[in-house]
């Protein structure tokens, strides 16, 4: 009788998941209602580009405007402006952002054409010392680097000192 031979099993397993991507972005939930509400005025499809890193020389100021109650608004893909409200219950294990959009008014800062190049998923933001702007992800584990972007004309840039010394 021949003896069986045992040979080893190389076995790969591969798992696609595209929901975990980091840079995925906030969808719209089911039964949403624009109705009564003021959209962005602006180009409706993100244009997404791949480009180095923005260098930061100083704190990142936040050009998105607040609503009433100081909750940043943002801009999602679909043109209409919400503000994150918590969710309420206990958030998954490793869970980045537990919230849930609430849709508001678009405030008219945002027609400006700087928030055509991303909306959902990022902040447009301005080096205080650059005066350069940039596009910062809220949320990302890691989170995607920064992307230049265009600064809106609402970002009003301080102008320098005539005497060419420090103000006092």
């Amino acid at each position: 009788m021949k003896a069986r031979s045992l040979r080893p099993a190389l076995v790969v397993t591969t798992t696609l998941a595209a929901a975990c991507a980091s840079d995925a972005a906030p969808t719209t939930p089911v039964n949403v209602s624009f109705e009564g509400l003021r959209p962005r005025q602006g180009a409706s499809t993100t244009q997404e580009q791949s480009e180095p890193e923005a260098p930061r020389e100083g704190n990142a100021i936040s050009l998105h405007p607040k609503d009433a109650n100081g909750r940043t608004i943002f801009v999602n893909d679909n043109n209409h402006c919400y503000v994150e409200l918590p969710r309420e219950g206990t958030p998954p294990p490793r869970t980045d952002g537990w919230v849930t959009p609430s849709f508001v008014d678009c405030p008219p800062v945002f027609d400006d054409p700087a928030w055509d190049a991303r909306r959902s998923g990022w902040e447009l933001k301005m080096d205080e010392k650059s005066h350069q702007c940039f596009f910062e992800a809220v949320r990302g584990n890691p989170p995607p680097p920064d992307v230049p972007a265009s600064c809106p004309a609402s970002a009003a840039v301080p102008a320098a000192s005539s005497s060419g010394g420090p103000t006092e």
